[in-house]
C-alpha cells in the first residue's frame, strides 16, 4: 500500500511539473513577445537586446508604444484588396477597402458566430447520441471519428468549386455557416459529458408531460452551461488567431489576423522582429483579457450536482 501510495503522489507530481512547465512556456511567450514589441530595431537586431527590457538608450521611442502606431498605420494605409473568380463561366470580381474597423467587425463576427455555431452543434448531435440509443446513433459516432481522422485540406478545392457555382463565395454568412459542423474532438467531449448526466432528470421532466424540446433546452443546456462556456470560448480563441479560413473563403473581407499576415508577409511594412511582436501582440491582448475576466466562470468545475441513483 505504502509503495502504491507512493507511486501515485509520484505520477501526480510529474503530471503536475508537466503542466507548470506548460504554462511557465506559454506565460513567457507571450511576456517575451510583449517586451520585444517595446524595442526598436537597433536594439533588438544590431545591439543584441534579445531577451533583456528594452534599453533606454536604445528604444526611447518604442517606450512610447511606437510599434503599435507603425502597425495602425500601416493597416490603414492597405490598398483595396480585389479577388476574381468564375461562377459558372462568368468572371465574378469582389474590391473592398480596408480598414482597421472592419478588420474588427470581421473578427468578431467570424470567431464570435462561429464559436456559437460550432459548440452547439457539437452539443446538439452529442446530446443525441449519448441520449437516444440506436443504430444510427452509432454510425454518426462512427461518422465523427472518421472524419476527425481524414485531412481537411483535401477538401478546399471541392468547397471552392461549390461556394463560387452558388454564388455565395467571398461572404462571410456562408463562411460561418461553415463552422456549423459536428466534427472535432468537442463532440466526443459533449457525449461523454451527456452520458455521464442522470437519467432521473430527463426522466422526471417525460412523466410531467415535457417535450424532447423542452427537455434539452430547459434541462440539459442549463446543467451543461459550464462545459458549453468553456468549449465556445475555445473555439472563440481559434477562430480569433485564424488567419489562413478567412484568406481562402473571404479573400476581401479580412480579419485581425489576416490584416497582419497581409502587412508583415505581402506588403512587407513591417519588416522588423519589434514591429512584428506589436501586431502579433495587438491581436493577443483581447484573447488575454477574456481569460483574465472569465477565467473562474468558464474554466472552475464541470461537476454537476443532482439526483443519486
Amino acid at each position: 500500500m505504502k509503495q502504491k501510495k507512493l507511486l501515485d503522489r509520484i505520477i501526480k507530481f510529474l503530471i503536475f511539473a508537466i503542466l507548470i512547465i506548460y504554462a511557465l512556456s506559454m506565460t513567457l511567450l507571450l511576456l517575451w513577445g510583449f517586451i520585444t514589441s517595446l524595442k526598436s530595431d537597433i536594439d533588438f537586431t544590431i545591439m543584441g537586446n534579445r531577451i533583456l527590457l528594452p534599453s533606454t538608450e536604445w528604444s526611447k521611442n518604442e517606450l512610447l508604444f511606437f510599434n503599435y502606431r507603425l502597425f495602425f498605420e500601416s493597416v490603414k494605409e492597405l490598398p483595396p484588396l480585389r479577388t476574381f473568380f468564375y461562377t459558372g463561366n462568368r468572371l465574378v470580381s469582389h474590391e473592398t477597402n480596408v480598414t482597421f474597423l472592419a478588420m474588427v467587425i470581421n473578427t468578431v463576427l467570424y470567431a464570435g458566430g462561429g464559436a456559437v455555431l460550432s459548440t452547439m452543434a457539437s452539443c446538439i448531435v452529442g446530446y443525441l447520441v449519448a441520449k437516444f440509443k440506436f443504430r444510427f446513433s452509432k454510425f454518426v459516432y462512427g461518422f465523427a471519428l472518421t472524419i476527425m481522422i481524414i485531412p481537411v485540406v483535401g477538401s478546399y478545392p471541392s468547397m471552392l468549386a461549390v461556394l463560387r457555382t452558388l454564388g455565395v463565395y467571398d461572404t462571410y454568412f456562408t463562411h460561418v455557416l461553415q463552422k456549423f459542423t459536428f466534427g472535432g474532438m468537442y463532440f466526443f467531449v459533449f457525449v461523454a459529458f451527456f452520458e455521464g448526466m442522470s437519467d432521473a432528470y430527463f426522466e422526471a421532466a417525460e412523466i410531467d408531460g415535457a417535450s424532447q424540446m423542452k427537455i434539452f433546452t430547459h434541462i440539459a443546456i442549463p446543467l451543461a452551461i459550464k462545459i458549453i462556456s468553456t468549449v465556445m470560448l475555445i473555439h472563440f480563441v481559434s477562430y480569433w488567431n485564424d488567419y489562413s479560413s478567412p484568406m481562402i473563403y473571404t479573400p476581401t473581407l479580412p480579419t485581425l489576423a489576416t490584416g497582419i499576415s497581409l502587412v508583415i508577409n505581402e506588403y512587407i511594412v513591417l519588416a522588423d522582429i519589434p514591429s512584428q511582436c506589436a501586431a502579433c501582440m495587438t491581436l493577443a491582448i483581447p484573447i488575454l483579457l477574456i481569460f483574465i475576466f472569465f477565467n473562474d466562470k468558464l474554466m472552475g468545475n464541470i461537476s454537476m450536482g443532482g439526483i443519486k441513483e
